[in-house]
Order: C-alpha cells, then structure tokens, then sequence
C-alpha cells in the first residue's frame, strides 16, 4: 500500500512514525472514507517540469466534509509535536476551520507551523478556498512555495518581490521567516523580523 512504502522510505531516511490517527466514523457508509489521497507526479524528462494529478482535482472538497471537530488522539498528538506543516492539498480532504483550530492547537503549546500552498496554490485564488490561503499565510512561522506558486498566490513570480509582498502583509500575525524555492538556483529567504534576505545557491545531488 502507499502508506507501508510511505513508512519503509521514512524509516530508512532515519524519520520516526510517532502515531498514527484513524477515526473509523469519518465518513460511514461512502466507498473512499479510510482511502488516503493517491496523487499522481508526471515528469517530463525532457524538460525536468513535472504535475501533479489526483481524481479529486476538480472536487467535490473538501473529501471529509462532515469532520469539524478533532479526536482526542489528535489534540494530543498536536500538543505534543514541536513542528506542523501544513500544505494546500489539506484543504482537499478537510474543512478549513478544522485545519486552523488544529494549527491553533499545535501553536498554543509552542510548536512552529510550517506553510506550502503547493501545487494548489493556483485553486485558492478566490472564494472559500482564498479565504483559507489568507488564513494561513496569517498565522504560518513559516511561509514557502515555489516562484511559480508565488504567481498565484502573491501575484509576482519574482522571488525579491515575492519576499517582500509576503513579509509586508498587514494582517500578518506571526511569520518569522519567508522562503520561495528556485528549483536548481536554490532559494531565497527573507527574515520578516528584520527584513533581511538571504539566498542559498542550489546543490548538485546524485540521481540514481
């Protein structure tokens, strides 16, 4: 199954599980409740460009649309971590205020929450879903995305000005750091706090 690979790759980079969370009274009754999301990446070898593709793409989201409240289990779990990330393809499968009151939790015991829209950062540009990328930009420690996802989000694919405009935004509540990924040119990041940027040239790995 994805998730026994998904584990063997984790445990063999040396990424412990802590816990897993199962709630078999999420969605009764419907033939995909205790599926995860099965996304699909396409490589043009040619080019090196890739997509993403799922057959929840065009809706209907999110996929557990009756969860609004979180398990014991998972309060706990959030209590106890010290990073969250969180990416856009959550807002697929839960409803956006069950995913800020988690990061809310998480954040009142001091964990950082971590931010990438993602490759659905072209689906928040307007209604519900802009409404939970403006959330979260608000609330994140840490924002990143690629320069072609700033685009979509903050209406600038070039990584200063991106920097700037996410940094600069006036409902912004705790980010401390922005970071937008440049592929083979490395990234660029901004501390927030004092303004400064940073970049880090990209490394040569091994493809094997």
């Amino acid at each position: 199954s994805f998730v026994s690979f998904l584990t063997e790759v984790l445990e063999a980079e040396g990424t412990g599980i802590v816990s897993g969370i199962v709630d078999r009274n999420l969605l009764p009754g419907r033939d995909h409740a205790f599926e995860t999301l099965a996304c699909f990446v396409l490589v043009n070898t040619r080019t090196n460009e890739h997509s993403f593709c799922s057959k929840y793409d065009f809706g209907p989201w999110p996929l557990f649309w009756n969860v609004h409240s979180l398990s014991d289990q998972a309060v706990d779990v959030l209590s106890r971590a010290r990073t969250v990330f969180v990416n856009g393809f959550v807002f697929d499968e839960i409803p956006e205020e069950l995913v800020v009151q988690a990061v809310h939790v998480a954040h009142g015991r001091g964990a950082a929450v971590i931010f990438d829209p993602g490759p659905r950062s072209w689906t928040f540009k307007e209604g519900v879903r802009r409404h939970a990328l403006d959330t979260m930009l608000d609330i994140a420690d840490i924002v990143l995305m690629t320069e072609e996802e700033a685009g979509a989000v903050i209406g600038t694919e070039d990584a200063k000005e991106a920097v700037r405009r996410l940094m600069s935004r006036p409902t912004r509540k705790n980010t401390k750091w922005v970071i937008i990924k440049q592929g083979e040119r490395g990234a660029l990041l901004g501390d927030a706090e004092t303004g400064d940027l940073y970049h880090q040239e990209g490394y040569s790995v091994p493809v094997e």
